[in-house]
């Protein structure tokens, strides 16, 4: 029986039924809380059709939780104790940017699955990805690109096991590319982070979101603004859809969205999003803030190439006034 599974019935999770997946097989539990333990197997390797999917109002309050485990070899064999006792630690540690401490923990887990596990147990997968993904937060990406790759080679190995997982991590590996200055293989692997997310999750699953954001900043940093475009637009109404108008994430888009368009010398198309981000960024943030300044004069450049002086002016001295400066000559 799938460890997910089991689990979850001695914890009382009765509700559950067979789901139709990808290839046929899976299973979702309907739990009633949030679960540590069926977290940290979920995010170590049984991650294929959505591991904690939240329902209810989108991702606002949440009601219940639904977990989906696919069949595969691995659920069928136990689990070490001191694997995911430390996968637990680690993902604590990751949620509360703790870096050092997550770093340990994966790093302990990392040595246990691969006394453990076997080459191609999608446990190590997860376990390589996410001592990875701790190296990449920190800026260490030298450390972080050969774990990234050995997860890779795993879900490659395993077409079809864990597409969650294997998106998240051509995305990852992609942005670490990027931010390396490779930005051919960077292309690479985040076009094909999106084709294999669109078709195991939707169009409208926020990893799509992701990996369109992902292409949208690798265009935008290389001045391709036609090729962002697109991207920036579909990852707005995805997240808008899945977070709601107001979010902080869809005032984000929007800004760049809009700077996306003043730099085609669309300044009349551009007007609208970065007037909307603004909106978000001054809710979100305060009207005091950095960002707030930030976001008041790119609009108000833009308001001034429209002709609308009077009003980028007023503008210019609220953005003034937050970051203490004197008047701009120009």
């Amino acid at each position: 029986m799938c460890t997910v599974l089991s689990l979850a019935k001695q914890r009382g999770y009765v509700s559950f039924s067979i789901a139709e997946s990808i290839d046929g097989r899976g299973v979702v539990i309907f739990l009633k809380e949030y679960d540590e333990d069926i977290q940290a197997i979920i995010d170590s390797g049984y991650r294929e059709y959505g591991a904690f999917l939240r329902v209810g109002a989108k991702e606002a309050a949440l009601t219940e939780q639904v977990c989906t485990a696919a069949v595969q070899p691995e659920a069928r064999l136990p689990t070490p104790p001191e694997w995911l006792s430390q996968m637990k630690i680690g993902g604590k540690a990751t949620d509360g940017q703790r870096w050092s401490e997550a770093e340990a923990a994966f790093k302990a887990a990392l040595a246990e699955a691969e006394r453990g596990f076997e080459p191609q147990d999608l446990r190590l997968a997860g376990t390589l990805y996410f001592l990875a993904f701790v190296y990449h937060k920190q800026a260490r990406l030298a450390e972080a690109e050969p774990l990234y790759r050995r997860a890779l080679a795993i879900y490659e190995q395993r077409p079809g096991a864990n597409q969650r997982g294997y998106g998240q991590t051509l995305n990852d590996l992609g942005v670490l590319y990027r931010q390396q200055g490779q930005h051919e293989q960077a292309e690479a692997l985040l076009r094909r982070s999106l084709a294999v997310r669109e078709v195991a999750l939707g169009p409208q699953d926020l990893d799509v979101g992701q990996s369109l954001h992902s292409l949208m900043d690798l265009y935008n940093q290389r001045q391709r603004w036609p090729e962002a475009e697109p991207f920036a637009r579909r990852a707005l109404a995805i997240y808008e859809w899945a977070k709601g108008p107001d979010d902080k994430q869809v005032g984000s888009f929007l800004h760049v969205l809009g700077h996306i368009l003043d730099a085609q010398g669309r300044e009349a198309d551009a007007e609208p999003f970065l007037r909307r981000g603004l909106a978000i960024a001054e809710k979100v943030f305060g009207p005091d803030h950095m960002e707030v300044a930030h976001q008041l004069e790119d609009y108000a450049a833009v308001l001034r190439k429209l002709g609308r002086q009077s009003e980028a002016e007023e503008l210019d001295a609220r953005a003034r006034a937050i970051r203490g400066t004197a008047p701009r000559s120009r």
